[in-house]
Protein backbone atom coordinates (compact mmCIF):
# COMPACT_ATOMS: atom_id res chain seq x y z
CA UNK A 1 0.00 0.00 0.00
CA UNK A 2 2.93 2.12 1.38
CA UNK A 3 4.68 1.77 -2.16
CA UNK A 4 1.64 2.72 -3.99
CA UNK A 5 0.62 5.82 -2.55
CA UNK A 6 4.74 6.60 -3.39
CA UNK A 7 4.14 5.67 -6.79
CA UNK A 8 1.27 7.67 -6.81
CA UNK A 9 3.36 10.68 -5.19
CA UNK A 10 6.10 10.48 -7.94
CA UNK A 11 4.01 10.60 -10.70
CA UNK A 12 1.91 13.75 -9.75
CA UNK A 13 4.94 15.85 -8.65
CA UNK A 14 6.47 14.52 -12.53
CA UNK A 15 3.17 15.97 -14.42
CA UNK A 16 2.93 19.02 -11.96
CA UNK A 17 5.81 20.27 -11.04
CA UNK A 18 9.37 18.16 -12.31
CA UNK A 19 9.73 20.43 -15.11
CA UNK A 20 9.52 23.69 -13.34
CA UNK A 21 11.81 22.15 -10.56
CA UNK A 22 14.53 22.15 -13.31
CA UNK A 23 13.53 25.57 -14.68
CA UNK A 24 13.79 27.22 -11.19
CA UNK A 25 17.37 25.37 -10.08
CA UNK A 26 18.72 26.54 -13.41
CA UNK A 27 17.59 29.93 -12.69
CA UNK A 28 18.56 30.61 -9.30
CA UNK A 29 21.95 28.95 -10.52
CA UNK A 30 22.52 31.53 -12.86
CA UNK A 31 21.05 34.49 -10.63
CA UNK A 32 23.95 33.55 -7.57
CA UNK A 33 26.76 33.16 -10.20
CA UNK A 34 26.13 36.23 -12.11
CA UNK A 35 25.97 37.64 -8.48
CA UNK A 36 29.12 35.69 -7.42
CA UNK A 37 30.84 37.32 -10.63
CA UNK A 38 29.85 40.60 -9.81
CA UNK A 39 31.25 40.63 -6.15
CA UNK A 40 34.62 39.11 -7.35
CA UNK A 41 35.25 41.91 -10.11
CA UNK A 42 34.40 44.71 -7.40
CA UNK A 43 36.72 43.37 -5.15
CA UNK A 44 39.07 42.71 -7.69
CA UNK A 45 39.43 38.90 -7.25
CA UNK A 46 39.32 35.90 -9.14
CA UNK A 47 36.14 33.30 -9.18
CA UNK A 48 37.88 30.54 -7.71
CA UNK A 49 35.55 28.37 -5.23
CA UNK A 50 36.89 28.73 -1.34
CA UNK A 51 35.34 25.15 -0.12
CA UNK A 52 35.44 26.20 3.74
CA UNK A 53 32.89 29.15 3.04
CA UNK A 54 31.24 26.75 0.40
CA UNK A 55 30.41 24.44 3.47
CA UNK A 56 29.41 27.01 6.01
CA UNK A 57 27.16 28.87 3.50
CA UNK A 58 25.50 25.54 2.89
CA UNK A 59 25.24 24.92 6.92
CA UNK A 60 23.55 27.94 7.40
CA UNK A 61 21.18 27.15 4.68
CA UNK A 62 20.31 24.45 6.18
CA UNK A 63 20.19 25.97 9.90
CA UNK A 64 17.72 28.92 9.06
CA UNK A 65 14.08 28.77 9.29
CA UNK A 66 11.83 28.03 6.60
CA UNK A 67 8.09 28.46 5.64
CA UNK A 68 5.72 26.96 2.83
CA UNK A 69 4.25 30.12 1.26
CA UNK A 70 1.48 29.32 -0.63
CA UNK A 71 0.32 31.80 -2.74
CA UNK A 72 -1.70 32.38 -6.32
CA UNK A 73 -0.78 36.07 -6.40
CA UNK A 74 2.76 35.72 -6.82
CA UNK A 75 5.18 37.59 -9.71
CA UNK A 76 4.88 37.33 -12.61
CA UNK A 77 1.16 37.59 -11.47
CA UNK A 78 -0.31 41.06 -11.69
CA UNK A 79 -3.85 40.93 -12.05
CA UNK A 80 -4.21 42.20 -8.71
CA UNK A 81 -2.30 44.10 -6.35
CA UNK A 82 -2.41 41.66 -3.49
CA UNK A 83 0.47 40.23 -5.30
CA UNK A 84 2.55 42.43 -3.94
CA UNK A 85 1.82 41.72 -0.10
CA UNK A 86 3.18 38.09 -0.86
CA UNK A 87 6.02 39.55 -3.11
CA UNK A 88 7.41 42.04 -0.36
CA UNK A 89 6.53 39.30 2.59
CA UNK A 90 9.28 37.55 0.82
CA UNK A 91 11.20 39.90 -0.27
CA UNK A 92 11.91 41.00 3.51
CA UNK A 93 11.51 37.87 5.39
CA UNK A 94 14.92 35.98 4.72
CA UNK A 95 16.22 39.02 6.38
CA UNK A 96 14.17 38.42 9.58
CA UNK A 97 15.26 34.97 9.68
CA UNK A 98 12.66 32.91 7.44
CA UNK A 99 13.25 31.64 3.85
CA UNK A 100 10.67 31.19 1.73
CA UNK A 101 9.61 28.35 0.11
CA UNK A 102 7.18 29.90 -2.62
CA UNK A 103 4.47 27.51 -3.71
CA UNK A 104 2.02 28.84 -6.89
CA UNK A 105 1.44 28.45 -10.08
CA UNK A 106 2.54 27.61 -13.43
CA UNK A 107 3.16 31.47 -15.33
CA UNK A 108 0.88 30.13 -18.43
CA UNK A 109 -2.13 30.34 -15.59
CA UNK A 110 -1.70 34.14 -15.49
CA UNK A 111 -3.91 36.28 -17.94
CA UNK A 112 -2.58 39.37 -16.97
CA UNK A 113 1.82 39.71 -16.05
CA UNK A 114 4.27 41.75 -14.64
CA UNK A 115 7.93 41.02 -15.56
CA UNK A 116 9.62 43.81 -13.32
CA UNK A 117 8.20 42.25 -10.52
CA UNK A 118 10.15 38.94 -10.51
CA UNK A 119 13.10 41.31 -9.62
CA UNK A 120 12.16 41.82 -6.40
CA UNK A 121 12.31 38.15 -5.71
CA UNK A 122 15.46 37.37 -3.89
CA UNK A 123 18.24 34.64 -4.26
CA UNK A 124 17.23 33.02 -1.00
CA UNK A 125 13.40 32.46 -1.97
CA UNK A 126 12.59 29.50 -3.86
CA UNK A 127 9.36 29.06 -6.05
CA UNK A 128 7.67 25.78 -7.27
CA UNK A 129 5.92 26.59 -9.96
CA UNK A 130 2.75 23.80 -10.14
CA UNK A 131 -0.12 23.05 -12.42
CA UNK A 132 -3.75 23.70 -12.50
CA UNK A 133 -7.01 24.78 -14.28
CA UNK A 134 -9.10 27.94 -14.70
CA UNK A 135 -12.88 26.44 -14.16
CA UNK A 136 -13.53 29.70 -16.26
CA UNK A 137 -11.45 29.60 -18.95
CA UNK A 138 -10.45 25.48 -19.28
CA UNK A 139 -13.37 23.86 -18.14
CA UNK A 140 -16.10 26.05 -19.93
CA UNK A 141 -18.22 25.20 -23.06
CA UNK A 142 -19.50 28.21 -24.86
CA UNK A 143 -17.88 30.63 -21.82
CA UNK A 144 -20.35 28.90 -19.26
CA UNK A 145 -18.96 26.11 -16.43
CA UNK A 146 -20.47 24.12 -13.58
CA UNK A 147 -20.89 26.48 -10.61
CA UNK A 148 -19.18 23.03 -8.93
CA UNK A 149 -15.86 23.43 -10.28
CA UNK A 150 -15.56 26.61 -8.72
CA UNK A 151 -15.86 25.48 -4.90
CA UNK A 152 -14.84 27.68 -3.35
CA UNK A 153 -12.63 29.46 -6.66
CA UNK A 154 -12.06 28.84 -9.88
CA UNK A 155 -8.39 27.40 -8.99
CA UNK A 156 -9.89 24.55 -7.30
CA UNK A 157 -7.66 21.83 -9.33
CA UNK A 158 -4.95 23.55 -7.89
CA UNK A 159 -5.31 21.27 -4.32
CA UNK A 160 -4.34 18.40 -6.82
CA UNK A 161 -0.85 18.98 -7.65
CA UNK A 162 -0.04 21.69 -5.02
CA UNK A 163 -0.22 18.78 -2.55
CA UNK A 164 2.23 16.16 -3.71
CA UNK A 165 4.66 19.13 -4.24
CA UNK A 166 3.76 20.86 -0.94
CA UNK A 167 4.90 17.75 0.84
CA UNK A 168 7.55 17.01 -1.03
CA UNK A 169 8.94 20.49 -0.25
CA UNK A 170 8.24 20.05 3.58
CA UNK A 171 9.81 17.26 3.88
CA UNK A 172 12.90 17.63 1.86
CA UNK A 173 13.53 21.16 2.74
CA UNK A 174 12.62 20.99 6.50
CA UNK A 175 9.55 23.19 6.40
CA UNK A 176 8.69 24.55 9.82
CA UNK A 177 6.00 26.61 9.12
CA UNK A 178 3.30 26.67 6.49
CA UNK A 179 2.10 30.02 5.08
CA UNK A 180 -0.97 30.61 2.47
CA UNK A 181 -3.08 33.77 1.46
CA UNK A 182 -6.07 34.64 0.21
CA UNK A 183 -7.75 35.24 -2.31
CA UNK A 184 -8.29 32.48 -3.67
CA UNK A 185 -9.39 30.32 -1.05
CA UNK A 186 -8.16 27.49 -2.54
CA UNK A 187 -4.51 28.79 -0.68
CA UNK A 188 -6.00 27.72 2.67
CA UNK A 189 -7.71 24.55 1.51
CA UNK A 190 -3.94 23.31 -0.16
CA UNK A 191 -2.30 24.41 3.43
CA UNK A 192 -5.22 22.74 5.63
CA UNK A 193 -4.23 19.19 3.71
CA UNK A 194 -1.08 19.83 4.19
CA UNK A 195 -0.81 20.70 7.82
CA UNK A 196 -3.19 17.50 8.41
CA UNK A 197 -0.25 15.33 6.83
CA UNK A 198 2.72 16.54 8.26
CA UNK A 199 1.94 18.37 11.84
CA UNK A 200 3.56 21.43 10.50
CA UNK A 201 2.19 24.67 11.86
CA UNK A 202 -0.10 26.77 9.96
CA UNK A 203 -0.82 30.51 9.81
CA UNK A 204 -3.79 31.24 7.21
CA UNK A 205 -3.73 35.00 6.32
CA UNK A 206 -7.18 36.95 4.69
CA UNK A 207 -6.39 39.66 2.47
CA UNK A 208 -10.18 39.91 2.05
CA UNK A 209 -13.33 38.18 4.07
CA UNK A 210 -14.06 34.48 2.50
CA UNK A 211 -17.68 34.99 3.40
CA UNK A 212 -19.50 37.90 2.36
CA UNK A 213 -22.78 38.09 4.41
CA UNK A 214 -25.38 39.26 2.35
CA UNK A 215 -23.12 39.56 -0.97
CA UNK A 216 -21.51 36.01 -2.01
CA UNK A 217 -22.38 33.27 -1.58
CA UNK A 218 -25.79 33.76 -2.06
CA UNK A 219 -27.27 33.11 1.39
CA UNK A 220 -28.90 29.52 1.76
CA UNK A 221 -27.48 28.14 -0.89
CA UNK A 222 -25.28 24.97 -1.39
CA UNK A 223 -22.55 26.99 -2.02
CA UNK A 224 -23.48 29.41 1.04
CA UNK A 225 -23.10 26.38 3.21
CA UNK A 226 -20.04 24.45 1.58
CA UNK A 227 -17.76 27.36 1.84
CA UNK A 228 -18.97 28.29 5.00
CA UNK A 229 -17.71 24.99 6.45
CA UNK A 230 -14.77 25.24 4.55
CA UNK A 231 -14.18 28.53 5.94
CA UNK A 232 -15.06 27.54 9.93
CA UNK A 233 -12.42 24.71 9.00
CA UNK A 234 -9.65 26.71 8.02
CA UNK A 235 -10.49 28.86 11.20
CA UNK A 236 -10.48 26.10 13.56
CA UNK A 237 -7.14 24.03 12.32
CA UNK A 238 -4.90 27.00 11.19
CA UNK A 239 -2.70 28.03 14.10
CA UNK A 240 -2.43 32.08 13.87
CA UNK A 241 -4.64 33.55 11.68
CA UNK A 242 -3.76 37.37 10.12
CA UNK A 243 -6.20 39.81 8.50
CA UNK A 244 -5.31 43.29 6.75
CA UNK A 245 -7.18 45.52 9.16
CA UNK A 246 -8.56 45.69 12.52
CA UNK A 247 -12.07 46.25 11.71
CA UNK A 248 -11.78 42.45 9.38
CA UNK A 249 -10.52 41.07 12.36
CA UNK A 250 -13.82 42.70 14.12
CA UNK A 251 -15.85 40.83 11.53
CA UNK A 252 -14.32 37.79 11.92
CA UNK A 253 -14.72 37.77 15.49
CA UNK A 254 -18.52 38.49 15.35
CA UNK A 255 -19.08 35.80 12.92
CA UNK A 256 -16.80 33.28 15.27
CA UNK A 257 -16.95 34.07 18.84
CA UNK A 258 -15.59 30.95 19.72
CA UNK A 259 -12.08 32.11 18.40
CA UNK A 260 -9.98 33.56 20.68
CA UNK A 261 -9.51 37.20 19.67
CA UNK A 262 -5.52 36.69 20.23
CA UNK A 263 -5.35 33.83 17.48
CA UNK A 264 -6.18 36.88 14.95
CA UNK A 265 -3.52 39.47 14.00
CA UNK A 266 -3.63 42.50 11.86
CA UNK A 267 -0.96 43.47 9.47
CA UNK A 268 -2.00 46.29 7.17
CA UNK A 269 -0.95 46.46 3.14
CA UNK A 270 1.67 49.08 2.75
CA UNK A 271 4.62 50.37 0.44
CA UNK A 272 7.97 49.28 -0.09
CA UNK A 273 10.50 52.15 0.39
CA UNK A 274 12.65 51.09 -2.22
CA UNK A 275 10.32 51.45 -5.00
CA UNK A 276 10.57 55.42 -4.43
CA UNK A 277 14.07 55.76 -4.20
CA UNK A 278 14.75 56.91 -7.25
CA UNK A 279 11.35 58.35 -8.10
CA UNK A 280 10.74 61.75 -9.43
CA UNK A 281 7.53 63.01 -7.70
CA UNK A 282 6.69 66.27 -8.69
CA UNK A 283 3.11 67.90 -9.52
CA UNK A 284 2.52 68.53 -13.54
CA UNK A 285 1.88 72.13 -14.38
CA UNK A 286 0.36 70.83 -17.63
CA UNK A 287 -3.37 69.90 -15.96
CA UNK A 288 -5.10 70.06 -12.61
CA UNK A 289 -5.09 65.80 -13.17
CA UNK A 290 -6.92 63.15 -11.49
CA UNK A 291 -5.81 59.92 -11.60
CA UNK A 292 -6.81 56.22 -10.10
CA UNK A 293 -5.37 53.38 -10.65
CA UNK A 294 -6.68 50.11 -10.72
CA UNK A 295 -10.13 47.87 -10.50
CA UNK A 296 -13.21 50.47 -11.30
CA UNK A 297 -16.46 48.95 -10.86
CA UNK A 298 -20.03 50.13 -9.92
CA UNK A 299 -20.63 47.80 -7.34
CA UNK A 300 -18.10 49.11 -5.05
CA UNK A 301 -15.68 51.27 -6.83
CA UNK A 302 -18.03 53.49 -8.61
CA UNK A 303 -16.58 56.79 -10.36
CA UNK A 304 -19.58 58.21 -11.38
CA UNK A 305 -20.49 60.74 -8.45
CA UNK A 306 -16.95 62.27 -9.36
CA UNK A 307 -17.68 62.27 -12.42
CA UNK A 308 -21.10 64.35 -12.24
CA UNK A 309 -19.20 66.75 -9.63
CA UNK A 310 -17.14 67.64 -12.09
CA UNK A 311 -19.02 68.05 -15.18
CA UNK A 312 -21.52 70.65 -12.52
CA UNK A 313 -18.20 72.74 -11.77
CA UNK A 314 -17.45 73.12 -15.44
CA UNK A 315 -20.52 74.28 -16.24
CA UNK A 316 -20.86 76.45 -13.11
CA UNK A 317 -17.46 77.70 -14.76
CA UNK A 318 -15.94 76.81 -11.04
CA UNK A 319 -13.34 74.39 -13.29
CA UNK A 320 -11.90 75.47 -16.80
CA UNK A 321 -12.49 72.32 -18.62
CA UNK A 322 -9.31 72.99 -21.17
CA UNK A 323 -7.22 72.49 -17.35
CA UNK A 324 -9.05 69.37 -16.05
CA UNK A 325 -8.27 66.04 -16.89
CA UNK A 326 -9.59 62.61 -14.93
CA UNK A 327 -7.23 59.27 -16.21
CA UNK A 328 -7.93 55.82 -15.22
CA UNK A 329 -5.20 53.66 -15.41
CA UNK A 330 -6.00 49.83 -16.19
CA UNK A 331 -9.77 50.03 -14.71
CA UNK A 332 -10.66 46.83 -16.60
CA UNK A 333 -13.86 46.46 -18.81
CA UNK A 334 -15.99 48.30 -17.42
CA UNK A 335 -14.65 51.35 -18.30
CA UNK A 336 -14.51 50.35 -21.87
CA UNK A 337 -18.03 49.04 -21.81
CA UNK A 338 -20.57 51.12 -23.94
CA UNK A 339 -22.64 51.96 -20.39
CA UNK A 340 -19.79 54.04 -18.92
CA UNK A 341 -19.05 55.83 -22.40
CA UNK A 342 -22.59 56.77 -22.32
CA UNK A 343 -21.98 58.28 -18.58
CA UNK A 344 -19.18 60.24 -19.99
CA UNK A 345 -20.84 61.60 -23.07
CA UNK A 346 -24.18 62.15 -20.94
CA UNK A 347 -22.50 64.92 -18.51
CA UNK A 348 -20.30 66.39 -21.29
CA UNK A 349 -17.07 64.97 -20.27
CA UNK A 350 -15.66 63.37 -23.73
CA UNK A 351 -12.19 64.64 -23.82
CA UNK A 352 -11.26 64.93 -20.16
CA UNK A 353 -12.09 61.76 -18.83
CA UNK A 354 -9.31 59.63 -20.23
CA UNK A 355 -9.41 55.92 -19.83
CA UNK A 356 -5.73 53.81 -20.61
CA UNK A 357 -4.68 50.12 -20.24
CA UNK A 358 -2.95 48.29 -17.72
CA UNK A 359 1.06 49.16 -16.89
CA UNK A 360 3.55 47.87 -15.06
CA UNK A 361 3.24 48.63 -11.21
CA UNK A 362 6.63 50.61 -12.16
CA UNK A 363 5.03 52.82 -15.09
CA UNK A 364 1.68 52.96 -12.59
CA UNK A 365 4.00 54.65 -9.61
CA UNK A 366 5.54 57.12 -12.30
CA UNK A 367 2.48 58.11 -13.28
CA UNK A 368 0.92 58.84 -9.82
CA UNK A 369 3.74 60.30 -8.69
CA UNK A 370 3.39 63.29 -11.33
CA UNK A 371 -0.56 63.36 -10.69
CA UNK A 372 -2.44 66.28 -8.95
CA UNK A 373 -4.64 64.34 -7.33
CA UNK A 374 -4.86 60.67 -6.30
CA UNK A 375 -8.70 59.36 -6.41
CA UNK A 376 -9.05 56.53 -4.04
CA UNK A 377 -12.52 54.58 -4.60
CA UNK A 378 -14.05 52.70 -2.03
CA UNK A 379 -17.77 52.80 -1.34
CA UNK A 380 -19.74 49.75 -0.47
CA UNK A 381 -21.52 48.49 2.39
CA UNK A 382 -19.34 44.88 1.84
CA UNK A 383 -16.26 46.88 1.63
CA UNK A 384 -16.46 49.16 4.85
CA UNK A 385 -13.67 46.58 6.73
CA UNK A 386 -10.84 46.95 4.11
CA UNK A 387 -8.30 49.29 2.77
CA UNK A 388 -7.31 49.34 -0.96
CA UNK A 389 -3.62 48.56 -1.01
CA UNK A 390 -2.80 51.29 -3.45
CA UNK A 391 -4.10 53.62 -0.27
CA UNK A 392 -0.43 53.08 1.39
CA UNK A 393 1.50 54.04 -1.54
CA UNK A 394 -0.72 56.81 -2.05
CA UNK A 395 0.29 58.11 1.27
CA UNK A 396 3.94 57.47 0.96
CA UNK A 397 3.62 59.90 -2.25
CA UNK A 398 2.14 62.63 -0.35
CA UNK A 399 0.16 63.86 -3.24
CA UNK A 400 -3.57 65.36 -1.96
CA UNK A 401 -5.86 62.43 -1.83
CA UNK A 402 -9.53 62.57 -2.65
CA UNK A 403 -11.76 58.96 -1.54
CA UNK A 404 -15.03 58.77 -2.15
CA UNK A 405 -15.66 56.09 0.90
CA UNK A 406 -18.08 55.32 3.33
CA UNK A 407 -17.33 55.42 7.19
CA UNK A 408 -14.78 52.26 7.92
CA UNK A 409 -11.22 51.57 7.43
CA UNK A 410 -10.29 53.17 4.86
CA UNK A 411 -11.92 56.65 5.96
CA UNK A 412 -10.52 56.29 9.49
CA UNK A 413 -7.12 55.60 7.83
CA UNK A 414 -7.25 58.92 5.49
CA UNK A 415 -9.11 61.20 7.82
CA UNK A 416 -7.25 63.77 9.75
CA UNK A 417 -4.50 64.31 7.38
CA UNK A 418 -4.14 67.67 6.01
CA UNK A 419 -3.93 66.61 1.96
CA UNK A 420 -6.49 63.80 2.46
CA UNK A 421 -10.40 64.50 1.59
CA UNK A 422 -12.74 61.67 2.65
CA UNK A 423 -15.90 62.46 1.13
CA UNK A 424 -19.17 59.78 1.28
CA UNK A 425 -20.28 59.33 -2.62
CA UNK A 426 -23.66 60.93 -1.57
CA UNK A 427 -22.22 64.32 -0.65
CA UNK A 428 -22.30 66.00 -3.64
CA UNK A 429 -21.86 69.28 -1.72
CA UNK A 430 -18.79 68.42 -0.11
CA UNK A 431 -17.11 66.87 -2.73
CA UNK A 432 -17.58 69.87 -5.03
CA UNK A 433 -16.21 71.97 -2.13
CA UNK A 434 -13.20 69.65 -1.57
CA UNK A 435 -12.49 69.48 -5.65
CA UNK A 436 -12.54 73.33 -5.97
CA UNK A 437 -10.35 73.28 -2.76
CA UNK A 438 -7.82 71.08 -4.91
CA UNK A 439 -7.82 72.81 -7.72
CA UNK A 440 -7.17 76.30 -6.34
CA UNK A 441 -4.11 74.36 -4.54
CA UNK A 442 -2.68 72.82 -8.06
CA UNK A 443 -3.31 76.37 -9.36
CA UNK A 444 -1.23 77.94 -6.45
CA UNK A 445 1.37 75.67 -7.09
CA UNK A 446 1.71 73.75 -3.79
CA UNK A 447 4.07 71.26 -3.44
CA UNK A 448 4.03 67.41 -2.81
CA UNK A 449 3.94 66.99 0.95
CA UNK A 450 7.02 65.15 3.02
CA UNK A 451 6.46 61.82 3.83
CA UNK A 452 4.41 62.37 6.97
CA UNK A 453 6.43 59.95 9.73
CA UNK A 454 3.51 58.13 11.13
CA UNK A 455 2.86 56.44 7.68
CA UNK A 456 6.46 54.46 8.27
CA UNK A 457 4.05 51.88 10.40
CA UNK A 458 3.46 50.69 6.96
CA UNK A 459 6.82 50.32 5.10
CA UNK A 460 6.77 46.76 3.79
CA UNK A 461 10.19 45.72 5.60
CA UNK A 462 8.40 46.43 8.87
CA UNK A 463 5.42 44.21 8.03
CA UNK A 464 7.81 41.39 6.75
CA UNK A 465 9.46 41.85 11.02
CA UNK A 466 5.96 41.64 12.28
CA UNK A 467 4.81 38.56 9.73
CA UNK A 468 8.29 37.15 11.39
CA UNK A 469 7.54 37.99 14.50
CA UNK A 470 4.15 35.98 14.03
CA UNK A 471 5.75 33.15 12.85
CA UNK A 472 8.30 32.71 15.46
CA UNK A 473 5.24 32.76 18.44
CA UNK A 474 3.24 30.28 15.98
CA UNK A 475 6.44 27.89 16.42
CA UNK A 476 6.56 27.75 20.11
CA UNK A 477 3.05 27.26 21.09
Amino acid sequence: MNTRIGLLNFSLMRFCCLPNLAEVKRKEDVRRTLKRRSLMRANGTSMTLDMGKFHNEEKHTNSVKKVLFIAYHYPPEASSSGVLRALKFSKYLPGKGWWPQVLTLRKSLYTVTDEGLLLDIPSEVVVYRTFALDSARHLAIKGRHLACLSVPDRFVTWLFCAVPTGLSVIRNKNVQLIYSTSPPATAHMIAAALKLLTGVVWVADFRDPWIEEGVFPVAGSIRYWIESHLERMVLRHCDSMIVTTPHLKADFLARYPQIPSTKIEVIYNGYDESDFGDLSIGISSGKFEIIHAGLVTPDFRNPLPLLEAVSSLIEENELPRDKVKITFLGGDVWLLSPEFTFHVERLGLTGVVSVEGRVSHRKALERLAHASVLLLLQASEDTRSLIPAKAFEYLRIGHPILALAFEGATAELLKGKDHCFVIEPHDMANLKRALITLFKGWDRGDAPLQLDRRANQFERERLAGQLANIFDRTIIK
